[in-house]
């Protein structure tokens, strides 16, 4: 997971506004993938809230999602509204969490459990298919603005060798976990915990709960993702 930029939460000075206007540039430039807005009211609060209560309070800890909202509302309002953090992984709900060994967003080495408080990101690494990938995943945000008034802007790109694979999508598990075992790591939507977690809670998910497409990429490197990104978009339809 790759995150270009954090603004802090605090009144914007003349650097973190240039610093906006060009991530702004960038995110024209490439037709970056806006985070769709959400509006929580009295009734969609309550309905999340009931939701996430009968899951903890079950023996299985699974959420029955049966409301007329996307996934990742629900996901997103749990972590901001309860401050929960987010992992998704393949396959059923585990009832535990082992640190294993990955890298970090700056390619550090570290034995973790990771999560994140973004609820695509959460999603897009549940429904990728892990059993036999090949290639590369290329996936990262970019935020504009303040914490408490963010915007973000994804791309998700998997290679073409992976594209062309059949069942390179999957259904997966979206794991709800308390921040006491985490701290950041790298960047702020970076997590991680030495030591197992056990979810509070689990939310099953499938490709069709993922808001965007997804892009096919050959192996080439980073700068040239990105031009080929650029171009292509460009490219008049007929």
């Amino acid at each position: 997971m790759n995150v270009v930029r954090v603004m802090p939460s605090t009144h914007p000075t003349l650097r973190q506004i240039a610093a906006d206007m060009l991530s702004l540039l960038a995110v024209r430039a490439l037709h970056l993938l806006e985070r769709p807005a959400m509006s929580v009211d009295r009734q969609k609060a309550a309905a999340f809230d009931s939701t996430l209560a009968a899951a903890v309070n079950s023996p299985a800890k699974s959420v029955s999602y049966a409301l007329p909202y996307p996934k990742y509302e629900f996901l997103r309002y749990v972590s901001e509204h309860h401050g929960l953090l987010l992992h998704g992984s393949n396959g059923l709900p585990r009832s535990q969490l082992e640190p294993r060994l990955q890298t970090t967003f700056f390619g550090q080495p570290a034995t973790a459990v990771f999560a994140t408080p973004d609820d695509i990101w959460s999603i897009f690494f549940a429904i990728v298919n892990n059993d036999g990938f090949v290639g590369s995943k290329r996936n990262g945000c970019i935020r504009i603005g303040l914490e408490n008034s963010v915007r973000k802007f994804y791309w998700f790109s998997l290679s073409t060798a992976m594209r062309d694979r059949e069942g390179e999508l999957c259904e997966g598990t979206v794991h709800l976990l308390p921040t006491s075992a985490f701290r950041r790591s790298d960047i702020p939507d970076e997590w991680k915990s030495d030591v197992p977690v056990v979810p509070i809670a689990a939310l099953r998910v499938a490709p069709a709960d993922f808001p965007f497409e997804i892009g096919a990429h050959p192996e080439v490197p980073a700068w040239r993702f990105f031009w080929r990104m650029a171009l292509q978009r460009r490219r008049p339809t007929h």
